[in-house]
């Protein structure tokens, strides 16, 4: 355990960009304890503000960076990393196997919130239909009336397996080329 001296807690945040919990282990300290020591030492540093901005820089671009890890950015509303047509594929996908929204978060290994709010993005007039269609099955397995709706889901489901095997053979077409 390290003694925990304020002005090495401010060169080790700065120096390494350590987060919270990244001091705290170095430290052999609680992570509370280190938030305390932070908050106590943002207020006193008012004075020193080069040091102060440093700190609150490195402190919000964790913040930052933990908040798009779980699909939430900054005051900004979702962060997507992936393309709208990767999205697409995604949502093609779910349809041809008929996966409700917490099979197709375990398959692509993408939290549920996130992968819905990926699809969510397909609302506009190119992706449309793929929307109302995922809308359509989701409310469909919610809802578990399986004999009155599930013709209709089947033929959701039949349309998107023609459309998933279709693009496999112009993906697989590409590859040979």
């Amino acid at each position: 355990m390290r003694k925990l001296d304020d002005i090495d807690l401010i060169n080790y945040i700065i120096n390494k960009e350590a987060t919270a919990k990244e001091t705290a282990d170095y430290f052999g300290v609680s992570l509370s304890t280190i938030r305390k020591r932070l908050a106590n030492i943002k207020t006193s540093l008012q004075d020193n503000s080069e040091i102060t901005a440093q700190l609150l820089s490195v402190s919000d671009s964790n913040q930052d960076k933990g908040r798009a890890k779980g699909g939430l950015s900054h005051n900004s509303g979702i962060k997507i990393t992936e393309s709208i047509e990767s999205i697409a594929d995604k949502a093609i996908y779910v349809l041809a196997n008929n996966l409700t929204l917490e099979e197709a978060s375990i398959k692509f290994n993408i939290p549920t919130s996130t992968l819905f709010e990926h699809f969510k993005m397909l609302e506009n007039p190119y992706y449309g239909q793929i929307y109302n269609d995922l809308q359509s099955l989701f409310a469909y397995h919610k809802s578990k009336r399986y004999i009155t709706n599930s013709k209709a889901v089947f033929s959701i489901q039949q349309r998107y397996m023609q459309i998933l095997n279709k693009n496999n053979k112009e993906s697989n077409n590409k590859t040979k080329q």
